[in-house]
């Protein structure tokens, strides 16, 4: 890691519980569902409320988000968030690509260098 980001604190790993989403927050995801229709862009567009709790768990589970051509055919993507001082997500970070470049064989290696990346923008602003 280049030393202008300073070190990053080493946090306790979450427990099974914390990377869970929370009830409440759950509540506010199925509000929103009530008001907002997810439209389907592509055959792989998540559309339904039990596919997105699952999605969203997955990726709080993994630190990272994939994107396997949702909106547009052909393109995928990896996210990670950039948290607060709080641990609260204020902003995102995320890589677009053909399946060619984003895949079963490069998303390991590239969601590291993605939530490394968010890791030291979030680090950065907590810095300043």
């Amino acid at each position: 890691m280049p030393s202008h980001y300073g070190k990053m604190k080493k946090k306790k790993p979450l427990t099974k519980k914390q990377k869970s989403l929370p009830k409440s927050l759950q509540r506010k995801i199925k509000n929103i569902y009530k008001t907002y229709s997810l439209y389907k862009h592509t055959r792989n567009t998540i559309t339904s409320l039990d596919k997105l709790l699952l999605d969203l768990n997955k990726s709080r589970k993994s630190g990272f988000s994939i994107n396997e051509a949702e909106t547009f055919d052909y393109i995928h993507g990896i996210g990670s968030a950039i948290l607060d001082s709080q641990g609260r997500a204020i902003a995102g970070i995320s890589i677009s690509g053909t399946k060619g470049t984003i895949n079963l064989k490069t998303i390991p290696d590239l969601s590291l260098k993605v939530m490394n990346t968010a890791k030291q923008i979030s680090q950065r602003l907590i810095n300043n």
